[in-house]
């Protein structure tokens, strides 16, 4: 059977690669620019700032993962795509290899064609983006925790250890691991797992810390200031309150309880009912019976989930990692809301549910060649004004922008990110500290419209427009011979 798997992964992996594109959305640009800089060199820094610092990320290991490849083919999308699509693959086969003592060569067949078409999958599966290698090195931990259990081979242990350390700075999420793993052992009495998973927590405490010991002051662990304001976005309303905490998760929870379902089945004539189909099939399928090893594994699920009910903000991106372990839960809650069911009807009803699911991943694969290769006009005009910039501006050239990493990707300037302040004075002191030269002011990232417009419409004359492209516009900042003393 798995030949015609992969065969069926390979078809659907190829109608992908067709003119594949860099992502230009979420973190790409970003993982692309930190890889290129540790492929030439510069180290796991980043390059397209001009004070080359130090990526306060912890997340390293999709960097590190990506620079041969872009020292070998460079920016390559055909490559980069194609591996991304490959980790998906193995992913997927540890993933079955998995639960098969669970599931019958049939299941696993429904089980595998209902995953690789689900939209979730096909949005995200080919994307430059640190949940592909997470699920892989997740999935990869899981099969070992088995191994291992069953045979309790040092090898297993140690791959284990490597997978669950790689998965930890792939997706700083990942850290949730050591939850089953603690889990598992304590149940199982095991000294060598417990004193593994010991040694994993003390190794993951020290990385951090010295990722953490390389950075500027206002750098340090940037997630956890990240996570505890009240806006990420917006750090002069300062930190958050309880209050303001379970106001997050409750609109947390009311954009994933529609959002997570439709991440399935996402056919605008199930989208009203999905999700309350979708909760109590999961719920009866996370509580049915389990072993050890599945008790181990539905910890990680719940507290990977719970975690992201607190996140600043919402994207079903966060929960891709899931995907395996959730369309398995809700195949065992079906099974078990449909075990006194005919066998016919039973047929009839898993026959239309994964029809269901290859029209809803279909209809993504078709916007990944429509509208997601149509960027939107205020789009288009930032894109083509960073093209414009590579030619026509001198290499020592500072360029303020919401996105530096993606202007250094398209045009090889360095560059400085919008700061978070409604401080006109903070502002000003910033572009001088930083030496800007320039202001790309799009018009469609709220930051840039919320921080650097009232700051551009305040300071006109120390200011001139150089180059449009619609209404996007690139400022030049005058220096004091042509526009006297600026601050």
């Amino acid at each position: 059977m798995k030949k015609y798997l992969a065969l069926l992964f390979f078809l659907l992996s190829a109608v992908m690669l067709a003119k594949p594109q860099i992502d230009i959305s979420y973190d790409s640009p970003r993982y692309l620019i930190t890889a290129q800089s540790i492929a030439y060199g510069n180290g796991y820094n980043f390059i397209y700032r001009p004070d080359n610092a130090p990526v306060f990320y912890n997340n390293y290991i999709l960097p590190y993962f990506l620079a041969p490849l872009i020292r070998a083919f460079g920016i390559n999308p055909y490559v980069l795509k194609a591996v991304m699509l490959l980790l998906g693959l193995f992913a997927l086969f540890f993933f079955l290899s998995w639960v098969k003592i669970y599931l019958k060569e049939k299941e696993l067949l429904f089980l595998f064609v209902a995953l690789i078409y689900t939209p979730l999958f096909i949005k995200f599966c080919d994307k430059i983006l640190t949940e592909a290698l997470f699920v892989f090195f997740l999935t990869a931990s899981f099969l070992l925790l088995r191994k291992y259990s069953v045979s309790k081979k040092k090898s297993c242990l140690i791959l284990l250890f490597i997978c669950c350390y790689c998965a930890i700075f792939t997706k700083i999420t990942g850290i949730f691991i050591l939850i089953p793993l603690f889990v598992y052992s304590k149940s199982d009495k095991d000294k060598k797992l417990i004193l593994s998973t010991a040694i994993l927590l003390a190794a993951t405490i020290i990385t951090v810390f010295i990722i953490q010991s390389r950075l500027l002051d206002n750098d340090k662990f940037y997630h956890i200031k990240y996570l505890l304001y009240k806006n990420a976005f917006t750090p002069d309303l300062g930190y958050i309150k309880p209050s303001d905490l379970l106001l997050r998760i409750i609109y947390n929870i009311r954009f994933y309880f529609f959002s997570l379902p439709a991440g399935i089945i996402s056919n605008d004539s199930t989208l009203k009912i999905m999700p309350f189909l979708f909760w109590p099939t999961l719920v009866l399928g996370m509580k049915n019976k389990r072993s050890l090893e599945r008790r181990a594994i539905l910890s990680f699920f719940v507290c990977y989930a719970v975690f992201f009910l607190a996140w600043p903000w919402q994207d079903n991106r966060f929960f891709y990692p899931l995907l395996f372990i959730k369309v398995f839960y809700l195949y065992l809650g079906a099974e078990k809301l449909l075990r006194k069911t005919g066998l016919k009807l039973k047929k009839i009803i898993y026959l239309l549910i994964l029809m269901s699911i290859i029209l809803s991943g279909t209809g993504e694969l078709l916007a990944k060649f429509t509208t997601e290769r149509a960027y939107p006009a205020q789009v288009d005009e930032f894109i083509s004004l960073a093209r414009w910039l590579e030619n026509n501006l001198d290499n020592d050239s500072v360029v303020l922008s919401q996105n530096p990493a993606l202007i250094y990707l398209i045009a090889s300037k360095k560059g400085v990110k919008v700061p978070y302040s409604y401080n006109l004075e903070k502002i000003s002191l910033y572009i001088k500290e930083n030496n800007v030269s320039y202001i790309l002011a799009d018009r469609f990232n709220w930051e840039m419209i919320r921080y650097i417009y009232p700051w551009v419409n305040q300071n006109k004359e120390k200011l001139q427009i150089i180059k449009t492209f619609g209404e996007t516009a690139l400022f030049s900042v005058l220096n004091t011979e042509e526009r006297g003393e600026l601050f």
